[in-house]
């Protein structure tokens, strides 16, 4: 019987090669994978540094006179960053919750000021009023403040 097959040497040349493309494979995809996360968290680092830059003054929040559907609201940024937007969260005595975005740049010592309509408001909703900010890059998405710059007032 004279069986051929491939020689020892072959075999374990190809064996190595593999595993060469596999392992360079792998790196390359957590390479990737690992530069992606860097990016996000580093986007949401900027975003939390930005929010302790902002500081917002209500010079006013009320009820429209004669019509419980409009909100009318008046901020002041007085911090260093801009606000990016801004999120009104109104709750109603038994709990009901509204939100009301306003997409609205305010940049440093500026007062904003917007009737908010179809809100549904009465004396002793709360309003809690959210900043937002937006990171550097291009479709970078907004990013809600938390803590101290957030707002609540109630209604009178």
């Amino acid at each position: 019987m004279n069986k051929k097959g491939v020689s020892p040497l072959i075999a374990t040349v190809l064996l190595i090669t593999l595993v060469v493309i596999l392992i360079a494979s792998i790196i390359l995809w957590v390479k990737g994978f690992v530069q992606e996360r860097i990016s996000k968290e580093g986007a949401l680092a900027e975003a939390e540094s930005k929010c302790t830059q902002i500081a917002m003054d209500i010079k006013n929040i009320q009820i429209s006179p004669g019509d419980n559907t409009k909100l009318i609201v008046e901020i002041t940024n007085s911090g260093s960053e801009d606000i990016s937007a801004l999120v009104l969260r109104i709750e109603d005595a038994s709990g009901n919750v509204n939100l009301k975005t306003i997409n609205s740049k305010i940049k440093p010592f500026e007062t904003f000021s917007q009737t908010i309509t179809e809100v549904n408001t009465v004396s002793g909703d709360k309003v809690t009023i959210i900043p937002h900010v937006k990171p550097e890059g291009t479709g970078a998405p907004l990013i809600p403040c938390s803590g101290d710059v957030v707002k609540k007032v109630t209604l009178k």
